[in-house]
């Protein structure tokens, strides 16, 4: 087709195969209404030909910088939500009063009947006329697993929310494009999951009011721009005991499998990396990676009493310093079993012995 605003080779290299060219037709007429119109809530002026000022802009930056710092600042936020089920597309324009975002953004929703939906989230500016290749280089992205999110939740109301503890996140680079890499991710989960980013997609499918959201964060970076980016993601938002990925990111990574003799230099490609990752993954079958982030976490009292109490069929922290006391009192293992109200005698047995609780043994031993 023939587009006024978008770069149509550049949608088929980044929005999702299914459906691209529909998406593509009525994503033009948005943008062609959206560019027409000068009622969007911040400014009459400032939004009034708003789409011809980013592609000027993409046609003035594209020798000056790359990716996500191309992108058009303004004081508007446009979502275009393109949700498609079956064989019907609806695209609709979302305005946030004050902006949330700094740049205009390109959701595309699909919707599952038990509730669960994937989001794909882009800069707009990427798709747009004048901004050149977008396969050239490396991309950065950020796949997000949230529970417990119910499927009418408005932009605002998602930044809002309190539930951010419900949220896993993988944050990865790639010199492919994004979804490829995404669909191998899928087709990964239906094998054994090593992966912790495998094992969390596939525990999450078929579940209710689950959203899966892709982000491609940045485009077009060399390699070292690449490795920077992912460090810094990993260790802002994919560090902590919700985080995906199982090593540190970036060149940090690069050390970290070095440190493990998965690689006997330290100068290697993205793709080396990832294959060395790959490989540590296979020589720990069983336990998997330890995560570099989680050791220091266990060093919090409280996050020891949190993970293990999280679960309904292990002992608190105060049953097992009370199993410990009457031990030593002389109590046998039925009488102890009693008084605390443990589940069963074995687990009892274990925790005096030492072969379970050992975190708890720790927090007692500080």
């Amino acid at each position: 087709m023939k587009s006024k605003f978008l770069d149509v080779r550049n949608c088929h290299a980044l929005l999702p195969k299914e459906n691209v060219g529909k998406i593509i037709h009525k994503l033009e007429a948005c943008l062609a209404l959206v560019n027409d119109s000068n009622t969007l809530n911040s400014s009459p002026n400032k939004s009034k030909h708003i789409i011809d000022k980013m592609v000027k802009h993409n046609q003035v930056s594209i020798c000056k910088s790359s990716g996500r710092k191309r992108c058009y600042k303004s004081n508007i936020a446009i979502a275009i939500a393109i949700k498609y089920f079956d064989d019907s597309i609806e695209v609709k324009v979302i305005e946030e009063d004050p902006p949330i975002f700094q740049k205009a953004m390109l959701h595309i929703i699909r919707l599952y009947d038990n509730g669960s939906t994937w989001k794909i989230i882009l800069p707009l500016q990427f798709l747009l006329k004048g901004w050149g290749d977008a396969n050239d280089g490396y991309q950065g992205y950020v796949h997000t697993i949230s529970h417990n999110l119910p499927r009418k939740m408005s932009i605002r109301e998602y930044h809002k929310r309190d539930g951010w503890k419900d949220d896993f996140t993988y944050v990865g680079i790639t010199g492919r494009n994004w979804l490829t890499r995404f669909s191998e991710h899928m087709s990964e989960t239906k094998r054994e999951c090593r992966y912790r980013f495998h094992k969390a997609i596939k525990d999450a499918l078929g579940l209710e009011n689950v959203l899966f959201s892709s982000w491609l964060e940045d485009i077009n970076m060399t390699k070292d721009q690449a490795m920077d980016w992912e460090e810094e993601e990993v260790d802002k938002i994919a560090s902590d005991d919700n985080g995906l990925n199982m090593i540190p990111g970036g060149y940090k990574g690069v050390k970290f499998l070095h440190k493990h003799k998965m690689i006997k230099d330290l100068d290697i490609t993205i793709e080396e990396k990832h294959r060395a990752t790959v490989k540590f993954i296979e020589q720990h079958p069983r336990r998997g990676i330890p995560n570099p982030f989680i050791s220091a976490l266990w060093e919090s009292d409280d996050y020891c009493r949190r993970v293990i109490e999280a679960r309904s069929d292990t002992l608190n922290f105060g049953q097992y310093i009370k199993i410990k006391a009457l031990n030593e009192q002389g109590l046998t293992i039925t009488q102890i079993t009693k008084e605390v109200g443990a589940r069963t005698e074995r687990q009892v047995k274990d925790a005096i012995s030492g072969k379970t609780y050992k975190s708890y043994q720790k927090l007692l031993d500080r």
